[in-house]
């Protein structure tokens, strides 16, 4: 009987010790590529091309093609500024940086379940979460609309500093090609965290002293864990 009990004891232990959730401190990029880890994409540099939808003007952003519903990764850590319908972008998210020198703009999201589960406009998301899922919605004053020919991601990045540049003929918004070819060694690996929604979560998370409130413009040194 003695024996049974500790055996069944050292189970537990072991148990708890497989399923503990391991700290150890490394050096990297805290900005993440905006496609999960393992899922396909392509793209080219197309900043500047021509759009006709409503009025013509050039692109401000970039492409990246993929597959519908394909988790959409925050590039940095800010608030959620924006959240909802846009006629040329369709569902999409605007995240400022918490410096607010930078806005990032995702767009032409899912139909029907752009968002991932829990986000909403004001909170606060880290580098690396998932934010919501690839689509074709979009080029529709109704909401809710596929009207993009081919599925993808509009990710665009503004520079912001003055307030007076928002939403106004001073916007900066650069070319993020570049940016996006560079964050390809940086992808955040996703897992399914909701059978019934088939929502995804972050499968490696990043922790630091006073997150709240920092923007990356220190981009280094992280400590990091693994979530089972």
């Amino acid at each position: 009987m003695k024996i049974m009990k500790i055996l069944i004891l050292i189970k537990k232990i072991l148990h708890g010790i497989k399923n503990e959730k391991i700290m150890e401190e490394r050096y990297g990029l805290k900005a993440f590529l905006p496609i999960a880890k393992n899922y396909s994409f392509s793209h080219y540099d197309d900043f500047g091309n021509s759009r006709s939808y409503g009025f013509k003007r050039v692109h401000l952003g970039n492409d990246l093609m993929g597959s519908i519903g394909t988790p959409i990764i925050a590039v940095e850590s800010g608030i959620v500024e924006h959240l909802g319908w846009n006629q040329y972008g369709g569902w999409r998210i605007g995240i400022r940086s918490f410096d607010g020198k930078r806005y990032y703009y995702y767009a032409h999201l899912r139909k029907n379940h752009p968002y991932a589960e829990g986000i909403e406009e004001g909170m606060t998301v880290k580098a690396g979460d998932v934010i919501g899922y690839l689509g074709m919605t979009g080029y529709s004053t109704k909401e809710n609309v596929n009207n993009i020919n081919v599925p993808h991601l509009h990710f665009g990045m503004q520079l912001i500093f003055d307030e007076s540049q928002v939403d106004s003929p001073n916007e900066i918004w650069i070319d993020v090609y570049q940016i996006i070819e560079f964050l390809k060694q940086n992808r955040s690996e996703v897992y399914q965290s909701n059978n019934e929604t088939k929502d995804y979560s972050r499968k490696y998370d990043f922790m630091e002293e006073g997150f709240e409130g920092r923007s990356l413009k220190s981009l280094f040194l992280g400590i990091f864990r693994t979530v089972p």
